[in-house]
């Protein structure tokens, strides 16, 4: 399972590649100024080259505030449910990193193995009070399908340290992306949080074999069951009026619904066959950006839609 991140790792202004891999390495791939890659180097830590246990999923931050980039390595532990979060500070510069390894991430003073499987990383301050927090996507053990863990620093910028670990939740239910997927074969969680909708609120995206949004809400998380699971079986399309979105589907019943960004539904309709398709159609909206939700059996396709 390879586990990519994109950043500028030597701070040349072009984002290069790095992934981790099944077998616990964590190559690079450096990107030319004419946009392609370099060749494949792995990479090294203390002077060796950088092997996990297995399945090592990099996140490329700066860790404790020092102007470089450093290297958190989640992975999966020894046993079955278990994982251990590598720190790998730059002890090198921006332009010339060189990583050293730093110990492991901690809660309470007490390192890994965290009951973590395929732990997937990201640092971002969630709860706005100025400290990055760590969020782990997460699968199975004690913490089952796909849940996202919290975190949160309770050290400092430059220090980060954590004191407990709680499974993120939405409408006052823990989140688990296997709940919403359960065609998926395994419930292991990725998570970014970003804000996905440009409304100044952090927005959280977990994906499993689909992805999901869960929109932020005054420092908050609302779940928005919506998700971007494209499947061949639907298509949304403006008909040649161009006052009219049209949704056509495979099936026997399926329905439509135009959602604003915010999350309000202004039209829900019905698909009904014709020559043998489900089709349905939203006349004359008013000229904004929507969210087109189509769900056939168990097919479902959210597309953004802009209304000129």
């Amino acid at each position: 399972m390879s586990n990519p991140q994109v950043a500028d790792l030597n701070n040349d202004g072009f984002k290069d590649l790095v992934v981790g891999e099944e077998m616990g390495y964590v190559n690079l791939f450096y990107r030319n100024s004419d946009g392609s890659l370099q060749a494949e180097t792995q990479l090294q830590a203390d002077g060796k080259v950088i092997q996990l246990t297995n399945n090592s999923s990099p996140l490329i931050t700066d860790w404790d505030s020092d102007g470089d980039l450093d290297l958190l390595v989640g992975q999966k532990g020894a046993s079955e449910y278990s994982s251990d979060i590598k720190i790998l500070l730059n002890t090198g510069t921006a332009k010339s990193p060189q990583f050293s390894a730093s110990g492991s991430v901690a809660v309470q003073g007490k390192t890994s193995p965290f009951e973590f499987y395929r732990a997937q990383l990201d640092f971002v301050d969630l709860d706005g009070d100025g400290l990055r927090d760590l969020l782990v996507g997460n699968c199975d053990g004690s913490y089952t399908d796909g849940n996202i863990v919290f975190l949160k620093n309770t050290g400092t910028k430059t220090a980060p340290a954590f004191s407990e670990l709680k499974n993120l939740e939405a409408d006052g239910k823990v989140i688990r992306i296997g709940d919403f997927d359960p065609r998926a074969s395994k419930k292991d969680s990725r998570v970014r949080i970003c804000d996905w909708d440009g409304d100044g609120v952090l927005d959280i995206l977990g994906a499993c074999d689909r992805i999901f949004f869960f929109k932020g809400s005054n420092g908050t998380v609302a779940i928005n069951k919506e998700t971007t699971h494209v499947p061949a079986s639907i298509s949304i399309m403006q008909n040649g009026s161009k006052t009219k979105i049209s949704v056509e589907s495979t099936g026997t019943t399926g329905f439509a619904e135009l959602i604003t960004l915010s999350g309000k539904r202004v039209n829900q309709i019905g698909l009904t066959t014709e020559n043998g398709m489900l089709t349905g159609e939203f006349c004359s909206p008013v000229p904004g950006t929507y969210v087109v939700r189509c769900q056939s059996g168990i097919s479902d396709h959210v597309t953004k839609w802009i209304v000129k």
